[in-house]
């Protein structure tokens, strides 16, 4: 059984109309192995739009959402800290909340797509692309980029949907930082801002 025969079968069983299903998806840690930390002060800037961050769709009547900001918001983190020296979390509003900042860090969900199994064996397939911006101490921008996290995984029926789901977000979650992991530890962008704070 799919999404859309799940949808179906609750508003039969629960004879409630429309309502909405949030799934309880734990938040993944994707940790990272670099050999040297790049020498750079960062402030990582987690908005509130990030840790919002959300899957959702609107179905016959009833609204269905997969929240992920707290995943990535996590994982922000994680990378950070073990690409640069030093990290400082802030949520943007108020600036830096230390002084001696090199560099701000942001990440941005642009969006997030799911496409649906008709049956239950079908494959549903989740995408998010995923923007992070660094700027100098000036408001100048530094490197920007995209990354495309992928994952895929059997839509379920009544009983396993749940598990279905948090298998298809883990695999998500890691696919999307480790690709984030390796773009960011390779752009010359980035290692040529280093090189050149580290002369001053």
């Amino acid at each position: 059984m799919g999404l859309k025969q799940l949808s179906v079968v609750l508003l039969v069983v629960t004879g409630l109309g429309a309502c909405t299903h949030v799934y309880d998806v734990p938040v993944t840690r994707v940790e990272h192995v670099q050999r040297e930390k790049l020498n750079l002060k960062v402030a990582l800037q987690l908005s509130e739009e990030l840790r919002n961050a959300r899957w959702e769709r609107h179905m016959m009547g009833d609204t269905f959402i997969i929240p992920l900001g707290d995943a990535f918001a996590e994982n922000s983190q994680v990378l950070a800290r073990a690409l640069f020296s030093e990290v400082v979390v802030t949520d943007g509003t108020r600036g830096p909340a230390q002084g001696g900042i090199n560099a701000v860090l942001i990440p941005r969900m642009v969006s997030v797509h799911q496409t649906l199994g008709a049956w239950a064996w079908g494959d549903q397939v989740m995408s998010v692309i995923f923007e992070w911006t660094m700027k100098d101490a000036n408001g100048n921008t530094v490197w920007v980029d995209t990354i495309t996290g992928e994952a895929q995984a059997h839509g379920g029926n009544l009983f396993t949907h749940q598990g279905q789901t948090e298998k298809r977000v883990k695999a998500l979650v890691e696919d999307l930082f480790r690709k984030s992991f390796r773009t960011m530890s390779s752009a010359a962008a980035i290692r040529d801002f280093v090189s050149s704070n580290e002369r001053r």
